[in-house]
């Protein structure tokens, strides 16, 4: 019989998911709606758009992620982290501006 206690849960992370039934459902659900329809989304964009906007647009995905975790968890960042987002920015903006005047 197996028996998960609570030591070999700290020893072994991968145990600690099925702890309980709902460990077990939040897993599934993590699966299967944020990463397989995020992931079949990104796919059907793809097809409707340039590898190059597609691959510009992906590089948002870190600012995307922080303005999230600052709004829904009231995580707070550093000066440092402002002054990245501003970096991706610029590069995104010249990036762009640049393959706008190439056409």
């Amino acid at each position: 019989m197996w028996r998960i206690t609570i030591n070999s849960c700290y020893a072994n992370n991968w145990l600690c998911f099925f702890t309980s039934w709902t460990n077990i459902a939040v897993g599934f659900y993590m699966a299967l709606i944020p990463m397989f329809l995020g992931y079949l989304c990104y796919g059907f964009g793809l097809s409707k758009i340039s590898a190059s906007m597609a691959t510009t647009i992906t590089l948002l995905e870190p600012v995307v992620a922080t303005i999230l975790a600052m709004l829904i968890v009231g995580e707070y960042f550093s000066i440092i982290g402002w002054i990245g987002m501003l970096l991706i920015f610029i590069c995104l903006i010249m990036v762009t501006l640049s393959s706008l005047a190439k056409n």
